[in-house]
């Protein structure tokens, strides 16, 4: 893979990504876990192009509330998707779906001393995995969303940190962190 980064000035900036990428299937997807999940001997590993563009704008230096905004648009080609399919009895097996495309928008931002000592950050993504099969036992689902993978992910913080509290250089950080997927 490559990357290319070109700062349009000190605050903005931009970088466009690519890699082509393998994926080794994982020891329990080929051989399964003996209870619920079968093994599947045959299960190919998933290669794909991956595409990125970012953008991230960040607030002056030396303001009294450091701030900054990322955006990433992704676009991944996959081919043999590893994917975990279950039967109507509920056992599964990992199996390659031929073909299929993710693309997605990752939204994130930060707030540093947003009071003295607190900060913020959050980050939400979206994909949107879709079967693009020509050809094998997928094909007639081909333009259908792959199910059981999260097309929908979000996370926040919220730190408060004292600084020297005993003695100079020390520092105690409170901190909370939720999460979704769906």
């Amino acid at each position: 893979g490559n990357g290319l980064r070109y700062n349009w000035s000190e605050r903005f900036s931009t970088k466009l990504s690519y890699e082509y990428a393998f994926r080794l299937p994982r020891q329990d997807e080929i051989f399964g876990d003996g209870q619920l999940i079968a093994q599947n001997l045959e299960l190919r590993p998933e290669n794909s192009h991956n595409l990125n563009l970012k953008l991230t704008y960040r607030s002056k230096e030396y303001v009294r509330i450091d701030w900054s905004l990322q955006t990433n648009f992704f676009v991944r080609q996959i081919d043999d998707l590893i994917l975990l399919l279950v039967d109507a009895n509920e056992f599964g097996s990992f199996r390659n779906v031929w073909s299929a495309t993710s693309t997605g928008l990752e939204i994130s931002g930060q707030i540093q001393n947003l009071f003295k000592g607190l900060s913020l950050s959050t980050n939400a993504t979206y994909q949107d995995y879709r079967n693009t099969s020509d050809v094998g036992p997928f094909v007639q689902f081909r333009g259908d969303r792959i199910p059981n993978l999260p097309y929908l992910f979000a996370n926040g913080s919220v730190e408060y940190r004292f600084d020297n509290i005993f003695k100079k250089e020390d520092r105690l950080s409170l901190f909370w962190n939720a999460r979704f997927v769906n």
